[in-house]
């Protein structure tokens, strides 16, 4: 997932509704704290000094971290006290990162001077141990980046303008075969802005005129879709899509009030329950079942998650029933989860970026992808028709139903 527009004039948060979090999190099973931990990484020293966490990999263990201390800087964590820094293509810039492939293997983002004359912003790719990509813009489009990257990293979405921050961004989907294709809105004229893509980058979503929308290829271009707004809201706009595209999470908004949804092609769009009534939805695990954001009133937010069998949980509240110090911190924003829903990362009121790993922890082994408790012909037969795709056979999460999920299976056989 990328949330490059997650972030954006969210207020830092203090306490809110904490007996009545507390009790939902209370009410959970002892199961679900079984392996629960909580990791943090912190800014490197410099003019300002704060990270976020913006997405994960399939498996939760690659982390894309955009690091605010002067130079801003993308960084790749798995981990510790510190992660790899990737350096923008021109040395001059600023760099910064928004999404992580399922697999890993690919992060994108965007570097940015802008404090030169004229000011710059270039969408970014950073593949392995090759030099950063600069993808380029659109035809008459100074200014860029990139949001989300499909499961390997074929293909990349993000949004050109027509300089940093005009506020008349038109979308892209890019591939190394294809190039840049722009998005249009689902009216003449309109242009989508992407959000997030699925692991096949034929499902992309994001927003057009700020309604949430959905686009899917239609020959050489696309055909996007409005999913509407919730009852009482007036605009919407989608942040995340699951791996096969099938679920769509985001906001549905006024001026004065934002509720989460979660849309699904059988219900449509839907409200997703808070204690204040007030959140946004920013990301969504590979079944749909736990989906992550914050939630808040009156100027105050927190970092929250909506789990099959859980209902709504306050995640600070959650890790203190679970005996998890946050060394004094607050969640403040959850921006991304594993295909499992095990792993959530997000960042703080502190300004650091979190990784909490055994969320809501099955005690299930590996490989029960029916969820009745064995691992036997059930679940091999699933994962067998879903060989060479992704979904629930995804065992480890590394975005392919291959010979390592068939291994983690047997080796749980029973």
């Amino acid at each position: 997932m990328s949330t490059s527009q997650a972030t954006s004039g969210h207020p830092r948060m203090h306490a809110l509704l904490t007996s009545t979090a507390a009790a939902v999190a209370m009410a959970v099973s002892p199961l679900a704290f079984a392996a629960t931990t909580l990791e943090y990484f912190n800014a490197p020293a410099g003019s300002f000094t704060s990270a976020a966490a913006y997405g994960c990999s399939g498996t939760g263990d690659v982390v894309a971290i955009s690091t605010f201390a002067s130079p801003d800087r993308a960084v790749r964590w798995t981990g510790g006290p510190s992660g790899l820094v990737l350096a923008p293509p021109n040395s001059a810039h600023d760099s910064f990162v928004r999404a992580v492939s399922a697999d890993g293997s690919v992060l994108v983002g965007h570097s940015s001077w802008t404090s030169g004359s004229p000011a710059s912003m270039r969408p970014v790719i950073w593949r392995g141990g090759l030099p950063p990509q600069d993808i380029g813009n659109l035809p008459g489009m100074l200014a860029g980046e990139c949001t989300a990257v499909s499961a390997t990293g074929v293909f990349v979405v993000g949004l050109c303008e027509p300089y940093p921050f005009s506020g008349t961004a038109s979308g892209f989907r890019w591939s190394q075969t294809d190039g840049m294709v722009a998005i249009p809105g689902p009216t003449s004229g309109t242009a989508m802005r992407p959000a997030d893509i699925s692991d096949d980058g034929t499902v992309i979503v994001g927003d057009s005129l700020e309604v949430a929308c959905r686009s899917v290829p239609n020959g050489a271009s696309f055909l996007t879709q409005s999913l509407g707004v919730l009852p009482g809201m007036v605009w919407s706009r989608a942040q995340s899509v699951s791996s096969n595209g099938a679920v769509i999470v985001g906001k549905s908004y006024t001026s004065f009030d934002e509720k989460p949804f979660v849309w699904r092609s059988k219900t449509g769009m839907t409200e997703l329950p808070t204690p204040a009534g007030i959140g946004w939805a920013l990301d969504v695990s590979d079944n749909g079942q736990t989906i992550v954001g914050d939630f808040g009133a009156s100027g105050t937010r927190k970092a929250a998650a909506w789990a099959e069998g859980l209902g709504f949980v306050d995640l600070n509240a959650y890790l203190d029933t679970a005996g998890v110090s946050r060394l004094g911190d607050t969640l403040a924003l959850a921006t991304g989860v594993s295909r499992d829903g095990r792993t959530i990362v997000g960042y703080t009121e502190g300004g650091r970026g979190f990784r909490i790993r055994g969320f809501n922890e099955s005690p299930t082994e590996l490989g029960d992808i029916d969820g009745d408790g064995d691992v036997d012909a059930g679940d091999l037969a699933i994962l067998l028709a879903s060989w060479g795709g992704s979904g629930a056979a995804d065992v480890n999460g590394d975005g392919i139903v291959d010979g390592a999920d068939l291994s983690i299976l047997l080796g749980n056989w029973g």
